[in-house]
């Protein structure tokens, strides 16, 4: 029971401190390849739509932690459910995106999936 909530922990932590520099890091990468050429336009595509979506969620889970910091229980609400599995199928196409922002994407999604997961109260105790 000890290591669950020790997990636990971690992840409550990884989901307040990691989205933020993961989405940032993302749009540095994503400036720095978007002037080269692409080697495979699809992988550009995937890396641009995961970015819009990852962003997308940036703000809700800025909302979210001004909102939890206010007080307010979002355990189980409609949103949070969304976004949980937002954040989870955000992964898969993570992993297709162009090199230089694929770690940061998938870092991003994980840390929103942890976030949205953990720290809204599901797994929380």
């Amino acid at each position: 029971m000890g290591i669950l909530l020790g997990l636990n922990m971690i992840f409550y932590l990884a989901g307040y401190v990691f989205p933020l520099p993961c989405t940032v890091m993302a749009w540095i990468g994503w400036f720095r390849i978007r002037k080269s050429p692409a080697p495979k336009v699809w992988r550009r595509t995937v890396s641009l739509i995961v970015l819009t979506v990852l962003t997308a969620g940036q703000l809700l889970w800025l909302y979210y932690v001004v909102r939890i910091q206010q007080g307010a229980d979002l355990f189980e609400t409609t949103a949070t459910n969304v976004a949980a599995l937002t954040a989870a199928s955000l992964i898969v196409p993570s992993a297709f995106a162009e090199g230089k922002v694929r770690l940061w994407l998938i870092l991003g999604a994980i840390s929103l999936l942890f976030f949205f997961v953990s720290s809204t109260g599901e797994i929380a105790i």
